[in-house]
């Protein structure tokens, strides 16, 4: 897990821990939020035990809350994948309390974490997969830096065909941006 923590304007993020297991297993119960965010999160107490036992020792993970300044949690984000040599990462990020959802909390995040991956933990490039239909989350990627990169179609047999789309930014294009705000 991630020792780093940081504050925004209205955001804290920080490491999870496992007192946050309870609200991992709410968000991955809500239908809406797993077809958004392909799942991946465990949907019990007991797989979210196991989940977070393999998160805490994987080297190529890190796991962090992100919360109101009040301490209270309205989502989660990891960085999964990580190379240390390549200094890639895969972002996967979710705001799960409804209530919040097209308030700029998804941005803020977003902000949050560049810091800690571009400037602590010195990565150079963040990659994540968003699906076609979820426009809120590709405006909110773009919003903060995001490119698209490719997309991949697929689908299981007899099912609709689904459309993902890669999107990146660079270390580079992260300080830029940071330096015209």
């Amino acid at each position: 897990m991630t020792k780093c923590k940081i504050k925004g304007q209205g955001l804290l993020l920080r490491p999870l821990v496992q007192e946050d297991l309870p609200w991992i297993v709410k968000w991955s119960q809500d239908g809406e939020i797993n077809l958004l965010t392909d799942g991946g999160y465990p949907e019990s107490m007991e797989e979210a035990g196991e989940w977070f036992e393999g998160l805490s020792a994987n080297r190529q993970a890190r796991a962090m809350m992100i919360c109101l300044l009040d301490g209270t949690p309205i989502g989660n984000l990891e960085l999964a994948e990580i190379s240390w040599r390549t200094g890639e990462a895969e972002v996967r990020i979710r705001i799960g309390e409804r209530e919040f959802w097209d308030r700029g909390w998804g941005a803020e995040s977003l902000y949050l974490l560049f810091e800690i991956a571009f400037s602590r933990m010195r990565l150079q490039s963040l990659y994540l997969r968003v699906y076609a239909f979820n426009k809120r989350a590709i405006r909110c990627y773009s919003k903060v830096g995001f490119r698209p990169r490719g997309r991949i179609c697929y689908g299981p047999r007899g099912e609709e065909e689904r459309e993902l789309f890669l999107m990146t930014i660079q270390k580079k294009r992260y300080l830029r941006l940071k330096q015209s705000a």
